[in-house]
């Protein structure tokens, strides 16, 4: 038991030297996506179309409140 433990240490190990390349793949993604999301943006921004509707969707549940109401009516 004590010498499998020691290659899943060892394997362990191995796996957290890897994970440094991989930080650098998530980096990228990361970027890539902020790149993205501003691009999202300005098109929203040309297209004119609020983007507070997109990030915040509260507006719409003050809408469905006297929906509702009226339908009790």
């Amino acid at each position: 038991m004590k010498k499998e433990k020691n290659t899943n240490h060892e394997a362990d190990n191995q796996s957290n030297s890897s994970q440094l390349p991989e930080k650098s793949k998530v980096d990228i993604l990361i970027e890539r996506l902020e790149k993205e999301s501003i691009k999202y943006r300005k098109k929203m921004v040309r297209d004119k179309t609020p983007v507070s509707i997109v990030y915040f969707p509260k507006p719409s549940s003050p809408l469905k409140k006297p929906l509702l109401q009226d339908n009790k009516k």
